[in-house]
């Protein structure tokens, strides 16, 4: 096995000599053409082995480099980009490829179908390996690169089948022949993957064994189940380790048992269904207000050194019973942490979603979409059990925030850890003290890691993108994946479960996530029937075009009318930037929205004290909770 992966390694080498150097005509490049980073020229070959054949394909850049893809039963193998430099001898029509860190040259001359090969020397061996070019274009049209190979075995293909991400790999493993199981040794190279999809995988050094495949599921209240195949595996419980066995082919018609271990205390945090999940550990929480006097509790509220900062635009004065019921300062006993088993439980999740709008923009086809990843925080009531049904609020930072900021922002302006900021201690203490319902809060975020993107995505891709994807991310993504982990009123996360439960969700934000708010209501309105903007209008530009964009979104509910408001919260101060187009929008859509009615659906707080901060955010979710889920 050594010899053929020391075998195989080189092969990688000398294939992108090739994979990157042959063109489709069998001429030599332009050498004039300048180096461009985006451009590449690809080639395919098959390298035939024991197990099945390699689909290799390589990569020649203009500035001399290349990179080699290998991909094995189905899996990658190896991308290794930057893996040296190459040369066309055009006196011999021969390309010369060197490797940069083992300094060693090797030959690719051209045969008699006009493809390239080469003979690499290995022992008592000579592995022969063709490369035959794809694609017709000149180097000068290949700005974007050529389409990738399709086909049984194609890189393109690898890549497509590839699971998203890997949650939890086995911790070790041992061997038998199959004649006798008492024989075992230790090997390397030989274990299982977990993937997010809920399918497994079972690899030999990188290469995927389709015979290894099969699928699990997690949960607290039934352990890890295991199908290899089609069969359910008998688990065996070692104390803090779960082990199973399972099987690879490694010629074909040659089977070997292998035993695998997974470690009990990487389960829950590990598998969860589809998705990543971390438990924060937080620690004891601050009770930072409790030595405060009446008078500085309210002057910390007031603000007396800030200004007015009102933008063109006067609230409308109206009157409401529930004037007497929302409050416009918290009660600092709510900042008083409660026992330690009365608080809730924070987790990180990771889960894959996409760029929607990018894609619809450029007219992409969803075979070329690429997957990404992003993280959100949920807070979970103290005696949470799946037993239990659960209202959800799904929560939105602001434009410099992220996912962390709503459950580590203090009513003194500062950040603290995750899971120790005042909002968190105000959610036990409501629950704690029957305020609120026990309710899930989940902290989310528009932010996306672009980085594993093309460049040319990377290069035009904005944060727009982002917001105007979020009512697809919750209809495809969130909904689906917090409401499978958690226990809420859907009964599942069909469309028609989750348009069932509406008055069991909710949706806020502050600042920026006020505006995300306001523009992603309509795309999720069949889901969900609460929202709270807190501090921001429905539009990113000034008043005028608050007012113009509130016309259009109000215009666009009315077409909505098939479904019922819940409740709309929403709140600004005159000494914050965003209260004139806060109260723009409240109001041009009670002019405008015919389904309102102030007061009993939808509440516009001018505060005259407040101002842009932490405090005031936190303040919108407590009132939001006296009439959110009624």
């Amino acid at each position: 096995m050594k010899k053929f992966l020391s075998c195989l390694l080189a092969c990688c080498l000398l294939m992108s000599a090739f994979a990157g150097v042959a063109f489709a005509d069998g001429t030599a490049p332009a050498q004039e053409i300048e180096k461009d980073e985006y451009t590449e020229y690809l080639f395919t070959g098959v390298y035939p082995t024991a197990i099945g054949n390699a689909a290799v394909e390589g990569k020649l850049f203009y500035d001399k480099g290349f990179e080699i893809t290998i991909s094995l039963g189905g899996g990658i193998y190896s991308a290794t980009p930057n893996w040296g430099t190459w040369e066309y001898l055009s006196e011999k029509d021969q390309f010369e490829l060197t490797d940069t860190d083992n300094a060693a040259s090797f030959t690719a001359e051209k045969n008699a179908d006009g493809n390239y090969t080469f003979e690499l020397p290995f022992k008592e061996d000579v592995i022969v390996l063709t490369l035959t070019p794809t694609g017709t274009k000149a180097l000068s049209e290949l700005h974007n690169g050529p389409a990738r190979p399709e086909g049984e075995g194609s890189a393109a293909q690898a890549e497509e089948e590839k699971p998203k991400t890997i949650l939890l790999e086995t911790e070790g493993w041992t061997i038998h022949d199959g004649s006798d199981p008492t024989k075992v040794s230790k090997q390397d190279g030989f274990f299982f993957r977990f993937y997010s999809d809920g399918s497994i995988g079972c690899y030999l050094t990188m290469r995927k064994a389709e015979s290894g495949s099969g699928s699990w599921t997690y949960s607290e209240e039934e352990g890890l189940k295991l199908i290899i195949g089609e069969e359910e595996v008998e688990l065996t419980d070692e104390g803090d380790a779960i082990s199973f066995v399972g099987w690879i082919e490694i010629i074909p018609g040659t089977a070997f048992p292998r035993k695998f271990v997974v470690e009990k205390s990487r389960l829950h945090d590990g598998l969860t269904g589809k998705v990543a999940v971390e438990k924060v550990q937080t620690a004891d929480l601050a009770d930072r207000y409790s030595s405060m006097t009446e008078e500085e509790w309210a002057a910390m509220w007031a603000e007396a050194d800030m200004e007015e900062k009102l933008k063109g635009y006067e609230a409308i004065e109206r009157t409401s019973p529930m004037d007497e019921v929302f409050a416009k300062t918290i009660d600092r006993q709510l900042f008083v942490p409660v026992e330690k088993e009365q608080r809730g439980s924070i987790y990180k999740v990771t889960y894959t979603t996409y760029v929607y709008d990018y894609y619809r923009t450029y007219e992409t086809p969803e075979a070329e979409w690429v997957p990404v990843k992003k993280s959100a925080y949920v807070y979970l009531p103290a005696g949470y059990s799946a037993e239990n049904q659960y209202n959800i609020f799904y929560l939105m930072h602001g434009a410099t925030g992220d996912e962390t900021n709503w459950f580590s922002m203090n009513n003194d302006n500062t950040y603290g850890p995750v899971g120790e900021g005042d909002f968190i201690i105000m959610l036990d203490y409501m629950m704690a003290n029957g305020l609120m319902e026990p309710t899930i809060f989940v902290s989310l975020t528009t932010n996306t890691d672009v980085s594993g993107l093309e460049a040319v995505i990377r290069n035009r891709y904005a944060t727009t993108n982002e917001i105007n994807s979020l009512g697809e991310e919750f209809r495809n993504d969130i909904i689906p994946t917090f409401e499978s982990l958690y226990s809420t009123y859907a009964e599942d996360v069909t469309e028609e479960a989750l348009v069932a439960s509406r008055d069991h969700r909710a949706f806020g934000g502050l600042s920026m996530g006020a505006y995300v708010t306001w523009v992603t209501m309509p795309k999720v309105y069949d889901l969900m029937s609460y929202f709270a903007p807190i501090a921001n209008g429905c539009s990113q530009g000034d008043t005028e075009q608050n007012l113009a964009d509130a016309k259009v979104l109000a215009e666009t509910m009315n077409e909505k009318a098939e479904y019922e408001l819940g409740y709309i919260f929403a709140i600004s101060g005159r000494k914050d930037g965003t209260y004139s187009a806060t109260f723009a929008t409240v109001d041009t859509l009670l002019e405008g929205w015919t389904a309102l009615k102030y007061g009993e659906n939808i509440y516009g707080m001018p505060i005259a004290e407040a101002t842009h901060t932490p405090k005031y955010f936190i303040l919108g979710v407590y009132d939001a909770m006296k009439v959110f889920f009624k």
